[in-house]
């Protein structure tokens, strides 16, 4: 098929009608394309939804977890009461050692003494 060489005012009109046609298609697609992006707009809208209500929940995760912080502090102080209770404790037992040994000490000086004494006695 040979191209024709001259346009006429017919062949224009054809070619004006084609035009015509072809953009009113392409008119259509944007149109679907346009509806696509609205449903895509409302879709990214429920997301956002979505993430809105994952982010509340992380706050209150992130209060409880701020509960649970204030509760170890409060379990870390009461520990710390017991091991103040613990060093009373030992610094008492150091007491009564150096007490029972100042004890036992004396009574073996005494037992020293009674047995010198009974020596002495039984000598005369």
């Amino acid at each position: 098929m040979a191209p024709e060489k001259r346009w006429t005012d017919d062949r224009l009109g054809d070619l004006d009608k084609t035009v015509d046609v072809g953009f009113a298609q392409i008119g259509k697609e944007f149109e679907k394309v346009d509806l696509r992006f609205a449903q895509v707009g409302k879709e990214f809208k429920k997301v956002d939804e979505r993430f809105d209500k994952v982010g509340k929940e992380f706050e209150k995760v992130d209060l409880r977890f701020d509960q649970v912080g204030k509760e170890f502090k409060k379990v870390d102080e009461r520990f710390d009461k017991v091991d103040a209770r613990f060093d009373a404790i030992d610094k008492r037992f150091g007491e009564l050692d150096r007490t029972l040994l100042g004890a036992a000490v004396a009574l073996i000086i005494t037992l020293i003494g009674c047995c010198a004494t009974l020596i002495g006695v039984a000598a005369l």
